[in-house]
């Protein structure tokens, strides 16, 4: 009996170890093991439990092979080869149903278990994207209001005097703020005024259009636009992004800090353009236009809506100025952080509004053939232009 099962010391060898490896693969399958669960970690472990099954089948059917063919040779020791085998089958048919059970409750319990786990985890981790998206929306959605609420009651007196440009405004805000519908409803709650496009009224650019688009694709940073300044001193031009915060009617408006490099550019020389790419629905609009400050009062205005943070910066930086370090950046910000004063707007800091007068709309398609349309202002009245690409 023991000389059978020492005959048989490597197929039981071999059965323990496709147990023990089986084992280990399961722990680090539902990562509760001490191999980090990793694609490589997991895919090493598939390999070693393969490699001893095909071991542990191969020297079945070998023994089996060399007992058959013994007993054939010796038919006067059928009885022992008889008992020979049935206990070689008893030690290799227990770990062979050892083994199976065990892949058969892999696959039916520990991949059940880890994809619940995987599932339950992804479920949890979008509903904290969901909730921290709702709030970040909430809280966008309720400056967004405010700052378009201050935009039309600025606006306001153009309501009687002109009905078609207050209408604009209201289109524009509507846009800038990515509001589906707008209502203007007096005390008694009767709608005045609600968003219903005509086009009959004057010029509307294509840009609204573009613009839902672009927002339906999910553009990034869609508020970015470069402008593109001449500087009077090196007789060159300079190009930078800035962060559209509004289009009033026809005109643009951004902030900066009035001592900046480009500030000064736009005071000696009040021509600029500007360029605004979506790569998300491939399509760019080139602007030509003229720029101004924004007015004291609407400076004022604006900055008491912003955020603490973004004002400390706005009056802790001389923006484009050379400073020893960055932690003399962090302290100035950090002490006008603590002050009580950021809602007081620095004269330094404002807004810039340009007007254009002509826009070109290009959309790219394939083989380069590409849409242009331009938009020049004539006087009081728009042109309208095809372009070849």
């Amino acid at each position: 009996m023991f000389k059978i099962i020492k005959n048989l010391n490597w197929i039981i060898l071999s059965s323990f170890m496709c147990i023990f490896m089986g084992i280990v693969t399961f722990l680090t399958f539902i990562d509760e093991g001490f191999v980090l669960l990793t694609d490589q970690n997991l895919q090493t472990l598939l390999i070693i439990d393969f490699f001893l099954l095909f071991i542990f089948f191969t020297l079945i059917f070998k023994n089996f092979y060399r007992f058959y063919y013994t007993g054939k040779k010796n038919k006067s020791g059928s009885k022992t080869n008889l008992k020979y085998i049935s206990v070689f089958s008893l030690f290799t048919l227990i770990p062979s149903l050892i083994v199976a059970i065990f892949s058969l409750f892999i696959f039916n319990f520990g991949v059940q278990n880890y994809f619940d786990k995987q599932i339950t985890k992804a479920v949890n981790n979008s509903y904290d994207v969901a909730k921290n998206y709702l709030e970040e929306s909430e809280e966008n959605v309720l400056s967004d209001l405010i700052l378009m609420s201050v935009g039309l009651n600025r606006a306001s007196n153009l309501y009687y005097s002109n009905p078609n440009r207050f209408k604009n405004i209201l289109r524009s805000e509507k846009l800038l703020r990515r509001i589906d519908d707008v209502y203007l409803i007096d005390s008694l709650g009767n709608v005045l005024l609600s968003d219903v496009r005509d086009i009959t009224e004057g010029f509307v650019t294509p840009l609204d259009e573009d613009y839902n688009q672009a927002l339906e694709r999910k553009q990034h940073v869609i508020q970015a636009i470069c402008i593109s300044s001449f500087s009077n001193k090196a007789n060159e031009v300079d190009s930078r992004f800035v962060n559209l915060k509004f289009i009033d009617d026809t005109n643009f408006i951004f902030f900066s800090n009035y001592d900046s490099p480009k500030s000064h550019q736009f005071e000696s020389h009040n021509q600029i353009s500007a360029v605004i790419y979506w790569p998300s629905v491939n399509i760019q609009i080139r602007i030509k236009a003229k720029i101004k400050r924004a007015s004291r009062k609407y400076n004022n205005e604006y900055f008491k809506l912003r955020s603490k943070e973004k004002n400390a910066l706005a009056i802790s930086s001389r923006q484009s100025q050379p400073i020893e370090s960055y932690d003399l950046i962090l302290d100035n910000y950090n002490k006008v952080l603590k002050s009580n004063n950021t809602l007081i707007c620095p004269e330094y800091w404002g807004g810039y509004i340009f007007t254009p007068h002509e826009f070109e709309f290009w959309e790219g398609h394939e083989s380069r053939l590409n849409k242009r349309e331009v938009y020049k202002k004539s006087d009081d009245s728009w042109n309208h232009l095809i372009l070849q690409p």
